[in-house]
This record gives structure tokens, C-alpha cells and sequence, in this order.
């Protein structure tokens, strides 16, 4: 099945957007007749034809429509900073949304390498792979935020917080038992940069409720990090 994306479903047509019309038309090579889901990224995903074959306005012809629950009994937030290599950030993106991931946040921090992000850019991402995975609630994008920010709009969150470091200053869960004692829920998990969260960083994620964990015994590569615990939170 392809599934595309338009914002409004509730009428008869829709028409897709420039970027979605060429993908399907002059990419995937569809034609006028042919069957296509479409969905709007916030449940509701819709099965029809093509009506007007228009690699800049494709018209689809709606013959269905169906709503879905939420797709994960957790709804994971994961607050990670960027690497200086923006491919290896953006192949955390690509996977950790086909793991289910609901938001992402982008953090600059005090070691932070990459203190620049292209927001545009970073949601096609998102919407590639969320359209890849045939999921029907698309995550969301925030843009780059100060990690003390964060940490303050977080700090009144009932969801359970969790921070990932290499410092030995705090003791430490595995992430497996952190996510099995707390059942079902919001989950906000926080991935520092290259050179770690500096010390002051972790004091005042711990102080506003931030539960420090460990992935293992073996250092990770920060999008790796952030790719395993959308592993973890799926799996659990």
C-alpha cells in the first residue's frame, strides 16, 4: 500500500501537496485510476483513486475513511542534541519514528557541536519515514530548544523523565526496569551531545525529576543512544 499525506479529509477530493503529487506521480509512476491511501498524520487514513494524475496537484477521489487509536500504549518525547554530523542525527530521526517515536526535540547544550538546525528539513525527514512505516499519527517536530528550557517546561510533566549520561555522580537504572515499573504512559527521555550533558546540565534535570539511566555496560554513540530507547520503549 502507499499512503500519502494531505491535512483536510473530510471532503470528497483531496489534492495533494506539490511535493506529495510528484513523489506519487513521476516517483512511484501512479496514473488516473489507480488506489491510494491518504492520510492527514492524526489518525485518520483514507483509501481512494487518483482523479487527476498531476505531478504538481494530484486529485484523489476518497472511497473510505477510517480513524485509529493511538499506535503505542506510551506516547515517547525524545529531547536529544543534534551531532555535529548532521547525517548520522537525521538517520535518528528516519529510525526512531518507524519505532514509534511521537515527539522529538532538538537540544542545545553547553557541549553541544551543532548549535544550528534546519527545521524544514528535519519534518520532511519525519514525514518520510513516518509515511515509509504506514503509521497514521505522525510525530512532532519542535525546533531547537536551550536544554535549561526544556528541563523547566518539563519539570510539572506527570510523564516519566529520563535522562541517559556517561557520569557515574548518580545512580543509575537500566532503562528496561525504568520503563517496566511504569507501565503505560508519556515518556520523556533526554540524549546529551557528543561530549555529554555538563554536570550542571544533569544536576538540574535530576532536581526537576529526571530519572538517570543506563543503556549498558558499552558506551554509545549518541544517535545510537537515542535510537535505543525508542528500541526499548517499543519493545516494553
Amino acid at each position: 500500500m502507499e499512503l500519502y499525506t494531505a491535512p483536510n479529509l473530510a471532503d470528497a477530493t483531496v489534492e495533494l501537496s506539490a511535493d506529495e503529487s510528484f513523489h506519487c506521480i513521476k516517483v512511484m509512476r501512479n496514473r488516473a485510476g489507480d488506489p491510494i491511501a491518504v492520510t492527514d498524520g492524526q489518525g485518520t487514513r483514507c483509501q481512494g483513486r487518483i482523479l487527476e494524475a498531476d505531478s504538481r496537484c494530484t486529485k484523489v477521489l476518497i472511497e473510505s475513511r477510517e480513524h485509529f487509536a493511538w499506535e503505542q500504549p506510551f506516547r515517547l518525547h525524545i529531547a536529544a542534541a543534534p551531532t555535529k554530523n548532521i547525517d548520522r542525527f537525521e538517520w535518528f530521526l528516519e529510525k526512531a519514528t518507524e519505532l514509534g517515536m511521537d515527539e522529538v526535540t532538538p537540544l542545545l547544550c553547553e557541549h553541544s557541536e551543532r548549535k544550528v538546525i534546519k527545521d524544514e528539513r528535519e519534518e520532511k525527514i519525519l514525514l518520510a519515514a513516518a509515511r515509509q512505516s504506514l503509521r497514521t499519527w505522525f510525530p512532532k517536530w519542535h525546533s531547537l530548544t536551550p536544554i535549561s528550557e526544556f528541563i523547566q517546561q518539563s519539570a510539572s510533566s506527570s510523564a516519566l523523565k529520563l535522562i541517559a549520561y556517561c557520569g557515574n555522580e548518580y545512580e543509575k537504572q537500566p532503562i528496561r526496569n525504568a520503563l517496566q515499573n511504569y507501565g503505560s504512559g508519556p515518556v520523556i527521555v533526554l540524549i546529551g551531545p557528543e561530549g555529554d550533558f555538563s554536570q550542571a546540565e544533569v544536576q538540574q534535570a535530576i532536581a526537576a525529576g529526571f530519572v538517570p539511566v543506563t543503556f549498558g555496560t558499552m558506551r554509545m554513540r549518541a544517535e545510537t543512544a537515542a535510537v535505543f530507547a525508542a528500541a526499548a520503549a517499543a519493545l516494553l
